[in-house]
This record gives structure tokens, C-alpha cells and sequence, in this order.
């Protein structure tokens, strides 16, 4: 059958000439087209308002957390439109809170809205824009402080080292120490309080904070424990601070702040 097929098909020699004529005259004419033609040019379109939550609801037929999703993934496919990227800081930051808000509220245990928020929009050079992330972070962390405690940890470790803002940093750590007490919030994360001031070289006032919670005997950590015993005993053997090479963080996990399970 195949080979009758073939049989049936003419040579390439008995192609009408016109017709060879015609489809070379299109190829060069598309050639041309391109050559000349105008770079795509993506369509930037203005951040739109967020809907309310309960428009949200209907329309998911009551799968609020499907529609979490299928939002954050619009959001930040916003940013990153077609042969164009547009830059952080020319996004509208009030507009991006109230739709990181909606998502959050459909579905309160997703950690990639605050993930979001505290390492992908705080990328952006304006410092305001970057404080209405540090504001909703910490917002957010203060309703869930147990789930949410490592978004704040890193807000305060940017506000101190990026911001140079050494008292909101400072702020930030203590909300952590006094809100996240759960078993599952690791010690370093209680104690970033001691870390920050250690490394504005307030030694003193981390002397007397190390000291009032081993003093306190509401600890039950073995491990915090041994780390305050030691930090004390360091923090008395220190005569001065080293000099801290700008920008240098302290020794954290680099995996600490990635969202649970």
C-alpha cells in the first residue's frame, strides 16, 4: 500500500514552475517581515485591585485554598510579563499587600505568601515598599506567631543588616521570644534577641538577658540551655566587640527560614 502510495506521487522536476516561484517568494517575503518588523513590546498593565474574599469564595465554588494558590501564582506571574520584566519598585505596593492579604486569608497556613512578602518583595530598592512588607510580615506573624515565626526572623535579620535599622531588628527578635513558645520554634529563633544585641556590641544588656532566662528556670531545653550557659560564659570573657565586615550575617542555617512541611 505504501509502496503504491509513493508510486502515485510525482518528481519533483514536474512541479509547476509557478508553484516553486510562489512558495519562494513567500519565504522570502516572511524573511523580510521579520527583518523589518517592530520588537514585541509586552503590555505592562496596572496591579488591579484585590477582590473581596468572599467574591473569591463564590466564584471557587467554597475551594478557598485552590484559589489561594491560583492567585499567588497570577501575582507573581504579574511581574514577569511576556519579552518584558517589570522592576519590584514600579509595582503597586499597597495594592500587592491587599492581594497578599486575600491569599492569606483564604488560606491562613500557606507559608508562600509570606515568603513571598519577606525574601521576593523586599527585593525592591524603595525602603518604603520594603517596610510595608516588613509591617505585613510581622502583622501576619503576630496572628499565627507559632507557624509564622521565620518570616519575622527574617525581616529582623533585613532590617538590621539591610536597613541598618538596629531597632526595629531588635523589635522584631523580642515579639519572636515573647509570641513563638511552641516546642517546634527552635532556640536560636527565641533567642535572636541575644544574637542581635551581641552583634551591636550591647554586651552588657545581652549579659543581663542570657542571665535572666537561665535564672528564669522556664527553660527545658538541654540544648538552649547549654547555648545561653555558653554564650554567658562568652559574653563575660569578652573585653570589646571584633570589627563586623558590613553586610556579614550572623552564623544562621542557611535552610532555617525554608517553610515546614
Amino acid at each position: 500500500m505504501i509502496r503504491a502510495w509513493l508510486q502515485r506521487d510525482r518528481p519533483f522536476s514536474q512541479v509547476p514552475r509557478w508553484i516553486l516561484v510562489a512558495a519562494l517568494a513567500t519565504l522570502c517575503a516572511q524573511l523580510i517581515w521579520h527583518g523589518v518588523r517592530a520588537p514585541p513590546q509586552a503590555l505592562v498593565s496596572e496591579l488591579p485591585e484585590a477582590p473581596e474574599p468572599v467574591f473569591v469564595r463564590l466564584a471557587s465554588l467554597e475551594e478557598p485554598v485552590a484559589a489561594a494558590k491560583v492567585a499567588l501564582l497570577w501575582l507573581q506571574a504579574f511581574d514577569d510579563p511576556p519579552g518584558e520584566t517589570l522592576a519590584f519598585k514600579d509595582l503597586d505596593y499597597e495594592r500587592l499587600e491587599a492581594w497578599l492579604r486575600l491569599i492569606m486569608e483564604l488560606d491562613p497556613r500557606a507559608h508562600a505568601p509570606l515568603l513571598a512578602a519577606a525574601k521576593v518583595y523586599t527585593s525592591t530598592p524603595d525602603r518604603e515598599q520594603v517596610m510595608r512588607m516588613m509591617a505585613l510580615v510581622h502583622e501576619q506573624f503576630l496572628a499565627a506567631p507559632n507557624a509564622r515565626w521565620r518570616w519575622l526572623a527574617h525581616v529582623a535579620l533585613l532590617a538590621r543588616y539591610r536597613l541598618e535599622d538596629a531597632q526595629l531588628a531588635l523589635r522584631f527578635a523580642r515579639d519572636i521570644s515573647s509570641h513563638a513558645a511552641a516546642d517546634t520554634v527552635p532556640f536560636w529563633a527565641r533567642d535572636l534577641t541575644v544574637l542581635l544585641l551581641e552583634d551591636l556590641c550591647e554586651l552588657e544588656a545581652a549579659r543581663v538577658m542570657v542571665g535572666g532566662l537561665l535564672a528564669s528556670k522556664t527553660l527545658s531545653d538541654p540544648g538552649e540551655l547549654a547555648f545561653l550557659q555558653r554564650k554567658l560564659e562568652a559574653l563575660n570573657a569578652a573585653e570589646g566587640c571584633p570589627p563586623r565586615v558590613e553586610g556579614e550575617f550572623p552564623s544562621l542555617s542557611p535552610s532555617v527560614f525554608g517553610p515546614s512541611s
